[in-house]
């Protein structure tokens, strides 16, 4: 233990036959000391016991595996010492009047009978101390726009909880065992002040300390860049490209990403993130994030079971979100249900404007669907609904034979046609192209230059065409990122 991570001081609770009440501390000797784990209650591995003579307890109830000593209330000295691991004896220790006994379990190095053996022999004085912890290096930093960590330093008698107050309320805080803890769910650019607490089994605390930090605000005030090139990132797979692994010439390219793809985790609107590299991918994204860019979590794909039906899906997906993007950091989410029956116009609209009541107009919404069908009526209701609360619809033009050719840029124009039909402008629509750089995609996916010309083609009658996101990062590396590097001028020039 070291002395100077605590405050030391004497109980002034009143003694109980000359016991203090609420001792946490032993000292041996006036120099040595060690955590007492309590008092008249069952001994556990490598803990130190006190027991006290009771009407009903008269013999400490251990079994062999300790050292036990008798220490005087008179005088403070150590009367007698058995070491009942050497005798192998299994009857407990007397507790005689005027006395009590510290049972310590095990020998050997750094084990609670082997301190009393080492320090506390027949004559030691030893001394019973309430020691009121000291919390230490109490820090809070902000992790994104709506998180702060807080971290502490710790060392002495066992607690039973913490208290953490945040702006003097109290909140659901770290274990008992943690020196660090993260708080979610905060408003972008807002100080917040903490309050820590660590509280003993028997209701007393150590003292407090405190910290404050103020959340980060979001680079892009709430505005997407005036062009956009996105890329949409595929991380379920361990053999997929990471996006820091992305090439330099492809780095300043890009300025947002859709990462893929949340999955329905049961049918009641659950969902989670089976990423392969979880750690690195929280890490590339709070580092875009912090340049500046909008990441946004993709959810459903194709063969989807993502639910998302009713409100009450609705709300138990919200719940998934704000986990997820505590986890990794996004800042927006991609919605991309592929089957009409799993997902409704009002439930989805729904969990838009909740998303952005909590985090602001800073969180992206962003609409992926196939304008085909029934499929097009209900995205086309659900931009409706939403009305300014998404932030571009990015239709999926591939996976069709029209796309392989210069059929492409009729097909874009009129899916545009069909968005402005429906009250979309022109700067919410973003084109969603996928490259073929293989021989058997060559049927469903198009190749650079037919991006290009299809891009071209529709920003030549609606001018204020956003931009166009790229699917995905692992086929473009195989192709040496060509989709991007070609539709890049397109776009930004």
């Amino acid at each position: 233990m070291a002395i100077g991570a605590r405050k030391w001081k004497r109980s002034k609770k009143p003694l109980s036959n000359g016991v203090i009440v609420d001792a946490n501390t032993v000292r041996a000797n006036s120099t040595v000391t060690r955590d007492l784990d309590g008092t008249d209650v069952p001994r556990g591995a490598n803990q130190l016991i006190r027991y006290t003579r009771l009407s009903t307890q008269t013999v400490t109830p251990t079994n062999q595996y300790g050292v036990e000593i008798v220490i005087s209330l008179a005088t403070g000295k150590v009367l007698s010492v058995n070491n009942r691991v050497a005798s192998g004896s299994t009857a407990g220790t007397p507790i005689p009047e005027g006395a009590y006994v510290l049972s310590g379990h095990g020998v050997g190095a750094n084990y609670a009978g082997q301190w009393l053996l080492d320090n506390a022999p027949v004559g030691a004085s030893i001394e019973l101390l309430f020691v009121s912890v000291r919390l230490s290096n109490f820090v809070a930093s902000a992790l994104d726009t709506s998180s702060i960590r807080l971290t502490w330093s710790y060392s002495g008698p066992a607690l039973a909880s913490y208290s953490l107050q945040r702006n003097g309320v109290t909140v659901s805080g770290p274990g008992v065992s943690d020196t660090s803890f993260v708080d979610n769910g905060l408003a972008p650019g807002t100080n917040y002040s903490y309050t820590l607490t660590g509280i003993y089994a028997d209701g007393t605390t150590t003292e407090q300390v405190n910290a404050s930090a103020t959340t980060n605000t979001p680079v892009n005030n709430g505005t997407l860049p005036a062009h956009i090139l996105s890329i949409w990132h595929n991380a379920l797979n361990s053999s997929n490209v990471m996006i820091s692994q992305y090439p330099a010439d492809i780095v300043p390219l890009y300025n947002f990403i859709s990462l893929g793809m949340a999955q329905g985790a049961g049918t009641d609107g659950s969902i989670y993130l089976g990423a392969a590299r979880p750690a690195q991918l929280a890490q590339d994204v709070r580092a875009l994030v912090t340049r500046g860019l909008n990441v946004a979590m993709g959810i459903g794909g194709a063969g989807s079971t993502t639910r998302l039906n009713t409100t009450a899906n609705a709300d138990v997906m919200f719940n998934s979100i704000v986990s997820l993007k505590n986890q990794y950091g996004f800042n927006g989410i991609d919605f991309d249900i592929e089957d009409t029956t799993m997902f409704t116009p009002q439930a989805m609209a729904y969990l838009g404007n909740k998303l952005k009541a909590t985090y602001g107009s800073s969180f992206i919404i962003v609409l992926t669907p196939a304008l085909y069908g029934t499929l097009q009526t209900m995205w086309l209701q659900t931009a409706q609904l939403l009305g300014d609360n998404f932030d571009f619809m990015a239709p999926m033009l591939y996976d069709f034979p029209e796309c392989t050719d210069s059929r492409l840029s009729g097909v874009c124009i009129d899916k545009c046609n069909i968005m402005a039909g429906a009250g979309i402008p022109d700067n919410k629509m973003v084109l969603g192209f996928s490259c073929s750089y293989t021989q058997g995609e060559a049927n469903v996916t198009p190749n650079p230059q037919t991006i290009v010309n299809a891009y071209t083609a529709v920003k030549a009658v609606r001018p204020q065409l956003r931009g166009a996101f790229v699917y995905d990062d692992n086929r473009e590396r195989f192709g040496g990122f060509a989709a991007v590097k070609a539709v890049a001028p397109a776009i930004f020039n």
